[in-house]
């Protein structure tokens, strides 16, 4: 079964254009055009007046000259629609999709097809018989161009049944449980969103190599096993959510993966199905900046579990050689209802974390899980070769309900935690500010420094236990010196306190907490308590105090 393909010639000046193709006789599974620009000016659209039983619509653009969409890109049915174009393509702050099925943005060289067949932006002049197969590959390649989305930035709302909103004027989506993705050279969102409901968000920077593409049921599927190079993705002012009913899934790919200025990416879960998770893969390095923070404006990975007990959302996993967090939260998982999602960190050379000297806790760079409710928050696990929790960050899961805070696992070469000799602590921590338990911490490592009010506690301030701390330093284990300001010393330790009167009231908690302190477990050749440094367990309530 063969296609003609059309050549066309798009410059919008009038409101619409239709496209139309005729083909009388053949089973139309899958429609190619090939045009020589494709442009949407504000205010236009084109519409593809496609029959209903076409699968997918393949667009390729000729003329090396980038696309400027800024209007409706429109189709019939449910078929999947595909815009390459390897010089480049820009999406505007009033572009949007009405199509049926997903929607693949592209600035690869060419498409693969099942039989064989390379479908070339770069070579217009190949046959123009095209055997009916399905695509199953893009080749990306040197002259593979940006793909740009452009917005005038957004506004992040909590409502009061504890819902987000995201207000923005650039909303780039598709159908609930499509994909929508974009797979170029570099990747630059600013001031933009992008999102889904319950389907697939895929942002891939690739220089060379090719992506190969599978089609299910539930969305498309990328595999960048054949990819020699990568690219890098740029977020600033920026979203990329499932904020929506039964959330859905996100991944990003490239070299190096950079959000800032409330950047964000972010799955909350406000249906009655699961939801998937964030999978983000930056073969170079992660960085997440934020240089004033506030409430609702940080530079954030996050998931939150939904509102009913099937509203789960997967985990947030990242892989990389650095990860740089600085004066912003950083990485958070929030169980509601249902548990949350753990976070899952292989950092194969160093994650740091580094707060801003500002006095307020509640914008410090943070990796953390939390629940408000009977649900268990998520776990943590880091696997990296240089851990530094600096300048008062904090990584640490808590608990401010009935159920139990997550558990911390690090297996790392060097860990240091030391305060930024001011006033800010730096935490490795689990806590318990209700009736559920405090987290176990497994600390795996050489060498362990902690300095100037750097802190490794399990603590409960409640009813529930605090949990057990184990630590296997297989060199040196060194507790040095306090914060200077207000005289906290370094420590290690399991512990109940007492809050002050102002945070109990806040959390609605007893003068004096019942829970019991938990274990400590250290086992290293050399311990080092320096300049009143404290390892201790102990208990200023009713309960144990631990061994």
């Amino acid at each position: 079964m063969r296609y003609y393909p059309i050549i066309l010639l798009i410059q919008l000046s009038i409101q619409t254009v239709i496209i139309s193709i005729f083909s009388t006789g053949f089973k139309k599974e899958i429609t190619k055009y090939s045009f020589k620009e494709f442009s949407i000016p504000k205010d236009t659209s084109a519409t593809f007046d496609n029959s209903t039983d076409v699968v997918n619509i393949i667009n390729r653009v000729t003329g090396g000259n980038i696309s400027n969409i800024d209007g409706l890109i429109k189709a019939q049915g449910n078929a999947n629609f595909f815009l390459i174009n390897s010089a480049g393509i820009v999406f505007g702050e009033n572009a949007s999709l009405d199509i049926g099925g997903s929607f693949l943005g592209s600035t690869a060289e060419s498409i693969l097809f099942e039989d064989g067949f390379n479908y070339s932006a770069i070579n217009s002049h190949q046959t123009p018989l095209l055997t009916v197969s399905v695509p199953l590959g893009l080749q990306m390649g040197q002259q593979s161009g940006a793909i740009e989305i452009n917005g005038s930035g957004y506004s992040l709302y909590r409502l009061s049944n504890f819902a987000l909103f995201v207000d923005s004027n650039s909303n780039l989506k598709v159908k609930p449980g499509k994909s929508l993705a974009l797979v170029g050279g570099n990747i630059n969102k600013t001031g933009s969103r992008v999102t889904t409901s319950s389907g697939k968000i895929e942002l891939g920077s690739v220089g060379k190599g090719i992506i190969n593409l599978n089609s299910t049921l539930a969305g498309w599927e990328f595999n960048y096993d054949k990819v020699s190079e990568f690219g890098d993705i740029k977020l600033d002012r920026a979203i990329v959510d499932a904020i929506a009913p039964n959330g859905g899934s996100i991944n990003l790919q490239a070299r190096n993966i950079s959000l800032a200025n409330f950047s964000n990416v972010m799955i909350q879960n406000q249906g009655f199905l699961p939801s998937g998770g964030i999978n983000i893969n930056a073969t170079e390095s992660l960085e997440i900046i934020e240089l004033e923070p506030t409430e609702l404006k940080n530079s954030e990975i996050t998931t939150e579990s939904g509102f009913s007990e099937f509203s789960t959302v997967g985990d947030i996993s990242i892989s990389t050689k650095r990860l740089f967090l600085s004066g912003a939260k950083g990485i958070r998982s929030l169980a509601s209802v249902t548990p949350g999602s753990n976070i899952i960190i292989d950092a194969s050379e160093s994650i740091e974390m580094k707060s801003l000297n500002i006095l307020s806790s509640d914008f410090r760079t943070s990796i953390d899980t939390a629940t408000f409710s009977t649900a268990k928050a998520g776990d943590i696990k880091i696997f990296t070769d240089n851990l530094a929790v600096l300048n008062g960050a904090r990584l640490s899961t808590i608990t401010r309900a009935q159920g139990d805070s997550g558990n911390i696992v690090i297996d790392a070469n060097k860990i240091e935690i030391i305060g930024d000799s001011v006033s800010n602590l730096s935490l490795l921590s689990s806590g318990s500010f209700g009736q559920g338990k405090a987290g176990d911490l497994l600390i795996n490592s050489n060498k362990l420094i902690l300095g100037d009010g750097g802190i490794i506690d399990s603590s409960t301030t409640g009813v529930g236990n605090a949990g057990n701390i184990t630590i296997n330093a297989s060199e040196l284990i060194e507790v040095n010196g306090i914060l200077p300001s207000n005289k906290v010393p370094s420590s290690i330790n399991s512990s109940a306190f007492i809050l002050d009167e102002t945070s109990r009231a806040i959390l609605g908690i007893s003068p004096k907490p019942t829970g019991e302190s938990g274990k400590l477990f250290i086992n290293t050749p050399q311990l080092r308590v320096l300049n009143e440094a404290v390892v201790s367990v102990r208990n200023e309530g009713t309960g144990n105090a631990g061994n």
